[in-house]
């Protein structure tokens, strides 16, 4: 479910800025991520943000949608905004900071990549623990 919070804004070399407050609560279970991937990209791209942007945005999003779907506790909430000159991509979910994945001898090609991809898509990335709620960010210069 998407709903509109308050506004940020994106400048860009358009002379219209653009603003980006977004919220969605995210299900635990299959096809919640690829749903929530879909959406960021396509409500993104009809807010006019750069293709650079939305792609980086988008691979962001899977990456820590997938993080706390798969190893942390619900409700998972996921929201984008505009903040200064880049979009920031935000998870929040009721899981532990740091939490151990879960890695088998079969898995560990398919796991362990999805922090290194934010890091190298981002311009900062961060992690916060507050009141049994972590939040885990990245966000994305704007293009």
């Amino acid at each position: 479910m998407r709903t509109t919070c308050k506004k940020g804004r994106l400048s860009r070399a358009h002379p219209t800025p653009i603003d980006v407050d977004l919220c969605w609560t995210v299900p635990h279970g299959d096809g919640a991520v690829s749903w929530v991937r879909r959406d960021v990209k396509s409500t993104l791209e009809a807010c006019g943000v750069s293709q650079e942007t939305v792609d980086s945005a988008t691979l962001i999003v899977s990456e820590l949608t997938t993080n706390a779907v798969t190893h942390a506790l619900p409700p998972v909430m996921l929201r984008v905004v505009t903040i200064r000159q880049a979009l920031r991509i935000e998870v929040v979910d009721a899981g532990a900071v740091n939490k151990a994945p879960r890695h088998t001898r079969r898995s560990a090609d398919e796991h362990g990549r999805g922090h290194v991809i934010v890091a190298k898509l981002a311009c900062r990335t961060g992690q916060r623990a507050d009141a049994g709620r972590v939040s885990h960010w990245a966000e994305v210069p704007a293009a």
